[in-house]
């Protein structure tokens, strides 16, 4: 698959391939805490977020200031757990009528620049400055290879 700037993307290794601290500042979150966030939300966590929740650390990593964390996780700048960050976008988001269906502000980058994890899909998009959603990735694995590679 390629991604963006041609950079070619193997399916998803093991995360136990990859170098990752011995310590986050948060812990991995647990059964019981993926649960009640997907209880919250009404829906399960993408695959592939819910492995690094559960094996990395609940948010504080990664780009941006770091992933949003889900309950007893990591709060984006005090703005909130991924749960929290959901239900306030909600009404704004039916409003603007364009954010698909279970669509997760996955990281802050500062200046009100927001990256969002389409949940269904894995896909990962930012907001335009004309309020429209622009696909910066085919899926959260391959956003997180390119930023791992690129340093972006």
């Amino acid at each position: 698959m390629r991604g963006a700037k041609g950079i070619s993307f193997a399916p998803r290794d093991n995360l136990n391939k990859l170098r990752i601290p011995q310590k986050f500042a948060f812990p991995p979150a647990t059964e019981e805490q993926i649960e009640e966030t997907e209880r919250l939300l009404g829906f399960p966590l993408y695959p592939f977020l819910r492995e690094l929740y559960t094996q990395i650390a609940n948010g504080g990593f990664g780009p941006g200031y770091g992933l949003n964390g889900i309950i007893g996780g990591f709060e984006n700048g005090g703005l909130g757990p991924m749960i929290e960050r959901y239900r306030e976008d909600k009404p704004s988001a039916s409003e603007r009528k364009t954010d698909p269906a279970q669509f997760l502000e996955l990281c802050h980058w500062g200046c009100a620049v927001y990256s969002y994890l389409e949940n269904k899909t894995g896909r990962i998009y930012h907001m335009t400055d004309d309020e429209k959603y622009e696909c910066d990735a085919p899926s959260l694995e391959a956003w997180l290879e390119l930023r791992i590679i690129g340093g972006v």
